[in-house]
């Protein structure tokens, strides 16, 4: 039988799609997660505790696992445990997207950075420690702005911010975030960039060998302007004109 390894977050709300998955196809699932679970002693060469943080680490114990546990492929089912699945994957020499994709991916920074090498549009962007001096930071960048975390997602830590004066208190806040869901020192930065107004879509995709086959486009209808941008609804298939999609 197939084994896979699912890197599950305890903070996700994704673990019954994949487990329902894999219940139609037949696969035998390893779940690997922070913690360990009430039922842990009745899941024998079924769970494994790891840390999503410390990557190394982790890949060791992936590894020595899967010595007597061998693994078809270990999946992130959602982007907490992408690197950690690239990394283990890569060791195992299993199919993987490469790890410093991975890496970049995950870093909206080294991102911005790709994007803008590759000559593609990207607002203007700057990062910042969260120890800097705002009111420094205030006088140097361009309004409306917004200030956001390196490395978290689902708009968590998002705040638009438009003049000078009320850069601080957003910095402050969003540093404040970032400091305490990175308490071991990763990322302590934050990523600050042009506002650009208009409408935002989702489009949701996979690569297969460098071509991407489009699932989704999903519009978002609620506005979002800030000065938050909470993730409300997505509506497929999308309202754009077809040109357009």
């Amino acid at each position: 039988m197939v084994r896979v390894l699912l890197l599950i977050p305890s903070r996700t709300y994704r673990t019954h799609d994949f487990m329902a998955a894999a219940s139609r196809l037949e696969v035998e699932v390893v779940v690997g997660s922070e913690h360990r679970p009430a039922l842990a002693g009745l899941m024998d060469g079924r769970h494994l505790r790891l840390d999503f943080e410390n990557i190394d680490g982790s890949t060791e114990r992936i590894v020595a696992f899967a010595q007597t546990h061998p693994l078809s492929a270990i999946i992130a089912v959602d982007d907490a445990g992408t690197l950690l699945a690239a990394s283990a994957a890569q060791t195992l020499g299993l199919p993987h997207n490469p790890v410093d994709a991975v890496e970049a991916a995950r870093d909206k920074a080294r991102m911005r950075e790709r994007f803008a090498r590759a000559g593609l549009l990207t607002p203007r962007f700057t990062t910042a420690a969260i120890d800097a001096d705002p009111q420094t930071i205030a006088a140097s960048i361009g309004y409306p702005c917004v200030v956001k975390p390196i490395d978290l997602s689902a708009s968590q830590g998002v705040v638009r911010v438009d003049d000078a004066a009320s850069f601080p208190l957003v910095f402050a806040r969003v540093a404040a975030i970032v400091a305490a869901c990175r308490p071991n020192g990763a990322r302590h930065a934050v990523l600050i960039e042009d506002f650009i107004a208009g409408e935002e879509v989702a489009v949701e995709g996979l690569l297969h060998g460098g071509e991407l086959e489009v699932l989704a486009i999903f519009d978002k209808p609620d506005p979002l302007n800030g000065p938050f941008f909470e993730e409300t609804i997505y509506v497929t298939p999308s309202r754009l004109p077809r040109e357009r999609q």
